[in-house]
């Protein structure tokens, strides 16, 4: 459980860096709390969403699908596609982590 709130704290800051407001709480409600559907699966794809096209981390809740990282576009644009895309890569991993052991 000590790793889960190591992983926590490194997504929240990274959630943050992004102006991403609301994936940390999906985190929380879909994997940790499982107070919604729990997540089963988190894979690392590409998404269109919001003007963006990009690989994401993206988990499925029997049909329903959580997009667990939405960066402002405005950010994404400001700072090198490659920071961007480690970070997604990142979360997605800390993700799988926290499904093993939640």
């Amino acid at each position: 459980m000590n790793n889960n709130i190591v992983l926590l704290q490194k997504l929240k800051k990274i959630y943050q860096n992004y102006g991403d407001k609301t994936s940390f709480e999906n985190v929380q409600n879909y994997i940790l709390k499982e107070t919604v559907l729990r997540v089963r699966n988190i894979e690392y794809r590409r998404v269109k969403k919001t003007g963006l096209d990009m690989e994401l981390p993206v988990g499925k809740a029997l049909n329903e699908e959580i997009v667990f990282f939405n960066p402002t576009k405005e950010l994404v644009n400001k700072l090198p596609l490659n920071d961007v895309k480690k970070d997604a890569q990142y979360i997605t991993n800390c993700l799988i982590n926290l499904l093993e052991t939640a």
